[in-house]
């Protein structure tokens, strides 16, 4: 969890950018959260189960 003191400016600036809105300048209770997945499936329909995951570790297989 990080502070909207302890975000780095470049990852705020690229959120507002993206989002059209920067909760820096809105309240300061918001905070900030680092994901990382370790896992990620795509999964539609029963034929498409197998190869379904796409990271594994947090690096990409595909």
């Amino acid at each position: 969890m990080l502070t909207r003191e302890e975000l780095p400016t470049e990852v705020g600036d690229a959120f507002a950018a993206k989002d059209g809105w920067d909760p820096r300048k809105d309240h300061p209770s918001y905070v900030f959260f680092r994901v990382t997945p370790q896992v990620l499936q795509a999964w539609g329909t029963v034929p498409e189960m197998t190869g379904r995951t796409l990271m594994r570790d947090g690096k990409w297989l595909v």
